[in-house]
């Protein structure tokens, strides 16, 4: 069975053409629970929300698959100027997006009345990094099993680290916002 980034790739689905079905299904979703929860006082924002929402994503798409190159390539150190020149602008530009839009624009709206989008947000992270955790471990097992070449189980090895870091963000906010009891992260004192 083919892996979803081949997948992805064979049926040329891109970051940027999932972006509006991943804002739609959004919009919908947060839509719906405003009206089922809150009959006392709609939420006027979730329209500017759910574009933040789906702005994040894509930013966090291209933060993560540039942070998954560069621990491609410091496992390998194989031609690594040219590929940490060609991973630069997915990490630079991915986290620039995903901290612009979380502590810029975000705390702008009424995302503290009402936090549902965040919640939603962290369960994509948490679900996607979930998935290609998963396909990242059976792409590991197969090629330590097949030894192709350091390189290709270095990428796969790449993928599990990345992906669990998405599952770990995305489950510990996810749990934060639902409200089960998680402890606290350390901070500078």
């Amino acid at each position: 069975m083919a892996s979803l980034a081949e997948l992805a790739t064979q049926l040329e689905i891109g970051p940027s053409l999932l972006a509006p079905v991943v804002a739609g299904a959004l919009y919908v979703r947060l839509s719906w629970d405003a009206e089922a929860a809150q009959p006392e006082g709609r939420d006027w924002q979730i329209g500017a929300k759910t574009v933040l929402a789906a702005i994040a994503l894509l930013g966090a798409f291209h933060f993560g698959r540039g942070l998954r190159a560069l621990v491609h390539l410091l496992l390998t150190f194989e031609r690594f100027g040219a590929r940490l020149e060609s991973l630069a602008p997915d990490l630079f530009v991915g986290g620039l997006v995903v901290a612009a839009a979380l502590w810029l624009l975000f705390p702008r709206t009424n995302v503290e009345q009402y936090p549902r989008v965040r919640r939603l947000m962290a369960g994509i992270v948490a679900l996607l990094g979930g998935i290609l955790c998963i396909e990242g471990l059976v792409e590991l097992v197969s090629a330590l099993l097949a030894w192709p070449s350091w390189n290709a189980v270095a990428l796969a090895l790449s993928t599990v680290v990345t992906s669990a870091g998405s599952v770990a963000v995305g489950g510990y906010v996810l749990a934060r916002e639902s409200g089960i009891e998680v402890p606290p992260l350390p901070t500078r004192d």
